[in-house]
């Protein structure tokens, strides 16, 4: 019986040695990555593993590159550098990641505005938001799988829980059309959020009827229910609603608020009049 394990290349000579057995490579991808080194010595204390010296061929030139040369970054150690990376880390290079945040969620909390900004970012943003949103055990995919799926998906599988609810399910009917899956699109139509029936209608009031008076009393209408929501990011009834802030007393609350605001502008103060 044959065992198949999709692996990286140390994972696998690792294993060879650890068990004596041979590798086999083919030719050409063996040619295309090999790298020169030379024996020098046997090292005390690490259980007698031989100490190699890296070399460069430069046509038939063999060219010597030592330990302080590696480390002090010359031009042959940047062109090795440029290996495909072992971990799914050095896959990803630092990226700037702007999101939009809300200051009655948690710091912790990503919140993407909207299916245009999570689609606008790159893989490696969307694994650097990963990285710090998501629980800690959370393993990012490594970048054979990366580089052979459309890492974009992949990726986005990860980071829409962390994302606000409406992107979430924008993104899951967006799918479902591209799939045909029509009773997923209803389905997913039939259980909006309340915030997402009115984000649909201030985009309809807007972009299809001209109404932009109408679309910013939707618009306000959601900032209003985004507050009442102790998470954006949870769909509906995932958790106690008790969590989240009254309707009415909130609505009244501002009402208080509104008038105070207008009573203490309308007194003045002591300093009125004075140059």
């Amino acid at each position: 019986e044959v065992l198949v394990v999709e692996c990286d290349c140390d994972e696998a000579v690792g294993l060879a040695l650890a068990i004596g057995m041979e590798v086999l490579v083919e030719r050409d991808i063996w040619e295309g990555c090999q790298l020169y080194v030379e024996e020098v010595k046997e090292k005390e204390g690490w259980e007698n593993l031989p100490v190699f010296r890296l070399e460069e061929r430069e046509g038939n030139q063999i060219v010597t590159v030592s330990e302080t040369e590696l480390r002090e970054g010359s031009e042959i150690s940047s062109r090795l550098s440029q290996n495909i990376p072992k971990t799914t880390s050095s896959f990803f290079e630092p990226a700037p990641v702007t999101s939009s945040t809300n200051d009655n969620q948690n710091e912790s909390t990503l919140l993407i505005s909207s299916l245009e900004e999570l689609d606008s970012l790159t893989p490696p943003q969307k694994a650097q938001l990963i990285r710090t949103t998501a629980p800690p055990d959370t393993k990012l995919p490594r970048p054979r799988t990366l580089r052979q799926k459309d890492s974009s998906s992949i990726l986005d599988e990860l980071l829409l829980p962390y994302a606000d609810e409406i992107v979430r399910r924008q993104y899951l009917i967006r799918d479902a059309k591209r799939r045909g899956d029509t009773e997923a699109v209803k389905l997913l139509e039939s259980e909006k959020s309340r915030r997402h029936v009115l984000k649909d209608m201030a985009s309809k009031a807007r972009d299809e009827d001209g109404d932009d008076y109408l679309a910013e009393v939707y618009e306000d209408e959601v900032k209003f229910n985004d507050g009442l929501r102790a998470d954006v990011t949870q769909d509906e009834g995932a958790y106690s609603r008790f969590l989240d802030k009254d309707d009415w007393y909130e609505r009244d609350r501002l009402r208080r608020v509104e008038r105070m605001k207008k009573r203490k502008s309308s007194f003045g103060t002591l300093l009125d009049g004075l140059e």
